[in-house]
C-alpha cells in the first residue's frame, strides 16, 4: 500500500493579515498599558426655554428659534473668557485653549438640557472642571441679564422723563391759551399721557424683573467623580486586531494581485 505525504503550506496571505493582527495589537497593548487612565465627569445644566428679552412675559420660544437659542447656548459655554474663570477659581496651570481641547458641550436629545464632559487624567478634577465650567456659564448668563434689565431701566426711566417734562410743558402752554385754541394741544397731550402711561408700565415690569433676575441656564446635575476610565486595554487591544485584520486583508489583496500580474507577464 502506497502512501502519501501531503505537504501543507500557510499561504503568504494568511501569515500577512495574521502579522497586521499581532503588530497593531502588540503596540496598541504596550502604549495602553504605559498610558495613564483618563476619566470623564459630566455636568448637566438646562436651558430656559425663553430669551431673556421675554422671560418675564410667558412667551416661550417656538420649536425652531428654541433649537438655534440652544445651539447658541452651547457655543457661548465654550467661549474663552469662561474657561479662563473655570481657570482661575480651580487655580488650574492651562491656557482657555487648552482645558477647552478637554472639554465637550453636547445636547440631551431633543431637551433642553445640555451636558458639560471634561476629561481628565484626575477623577475629581474632571468632575470640578466641568463643575466650574457650567457654574461660571450661569453665572455669565444671570450677569448679562442684569445688565440688559439695568440698561432697559435706564432707557425707559429717560423716556418716561422726558414724556413728563413734554406734558408739564403742555400744561403751561394750554393755560395761556383760550378755549378755542386748546383741541390741537388737548390731543398732543393724549398722546403724550398715553406715551406716558406706556414707560410707566414697562418700567414697573422691568423693576420687578430686576428683582426676579434669573440665570439663562441652572445645574441641574452636577458632576461627580468618575473612578471608571473612559479607556480599556483589552477594548483597544480589540479593536487594534479588528483594524489589523481589516488593514491585513487590504494588503494581502493588494500583493495578490501584484504577484498575479507579475506571474501573467512572465507567461
Amino acid at each position: 500500500m502506497r502512501s502519501h505525504t501531503v505537504n501543507r503550506t500557510v499561504p503568504a496571505e494568511a501569515l500577512i493579515v495574521l502579522g497586521c493582527v499581532i503588530a497593531l495589537s502588540l503596540i496598541t497593548f504596550i502604549v495602553s498599558s504605559l498610558s495613564a487612565p483618563v476619566y470623564q465627569s459630566e455636568a448637566f445644566i438646562h436651558i430656559s426655554t425663553m430669551s431673556p428679552g421675554i422671560a418675564f412675559t410667558g412667551t416661550a420660544l417656538s420649536d425652531s428659534v428654541n433649537a438655534e437659542w440652544r445651539e447658541t447656548q452651547m457655543r457661548l459655554i465654550r467661549q474663552r473668557p469662561l474657561a479662563q474663570a473655570a481657570i482661575t477659581r480651580l487655580g488650574l496651570e492651562t491656557s482657555p485653549d487648552g482645558l477647552l481641547g478637554h472639554v465637550d458641550v453636547s445636547a440631551d436629545g431633543q431637551q433642553n438640557v445640555v451636558g458639560v464632559t471634561a476629561t481628565d487624567k484626575d477623577p475629581k478634577r474632571a468632575a470640578a472642571i466641568a463643575n466650574t465650567l457650567a457654574q461660571a456659564y450661569v453665572d455669565w448668563s444671570r450677569d448679562v441679564r442684569e445688565r440688559a434689565i439695568k440698561e432697559s431701566v435706564a432707557a425707559i426711566e429717560a423716556g418716561l422723563k422726558e414724556q413728563t417734562s413734554r406734558r408739564l410743558a403742555l400744561n403751561r402752554k394750554m393755560k395761556s391759551l383760550g378755549p378755542a385754541d386748546q383741541a390741537e394741544s388737548q390731543e398732543e397731550l393724549a398722546s403724550v399721557i398715553g406715551l406716558q402711561t406706556a414707560f410707566q408700565s414697562k418700567l414697573e415690569l422691568l423693576k420687578v424683573n430686576e428683582r426676579l433676575v434669573v440665570s439663562v441656564g441652572r445645574i441641574v446635575a452636577p458632576a461627580v467623580p468618575n473612578t471608571k476610565p473612559t479607556s480599556s486595554i483589552l477594548r483597544n487591544t480589540l479593536l487594534a486586531a479588528l483594524v489589523g485584520f481589516c488593514a491585513g486583508l487590504v494588503l494581502a489583496y493588494f500583493i495578490q494581485r501584484r504577484t498575479s500580474s507579475a506571474n501573467h507577464d512572465r507567461l
